[in-house]
């Protein structure tokens, strides 16, 4: 974008990348201290990171695809949900739609 305006924060280029995951990252969820990230992806992994130079801390796998995580506010454990994730674009796979 090149006409003069500001960019707005979801406009600007990324401030740090964190490589590792071979899927798209399905979840992410930030410690209370700020200094670490977890993320969870499809490819069944949840993995940890350190937000300062973005290494990979840990990394769990996982029996099916990571759709959701937490962290708890002592920051000493994540909570995640799996599963299969399907192809949500199929109307067929709903029963009913309610909003």
């Amino acid at each position: 974008m090149n006409d003069g305006k500001k960019l707005t924060a979801s406009q600007r280029e990324p401030v740090k990348t964190f490589g590792g995951h071979e899927e798209e990252i399905s979840s992410i969820a930030t410690f209370p201290d700020g200094k670490k990230i977890a993320t969870g992806s499809l490819e069944k992994t949840i993995r940890i990171w350190r937000v300062e130079d973005g290494r990979e801390m840990r990394k769990w796998v996982m029996k099916k695809s990571v759709t959701a995580i937490a962290i708890l506010r002592d920051g000493m454990q994540a909570i995640s949900a799996v599963g299969d994730m399907g192809d949500l674009s199929d109307e067929e796979d709903f029963d009913e739609t309610v909003y």
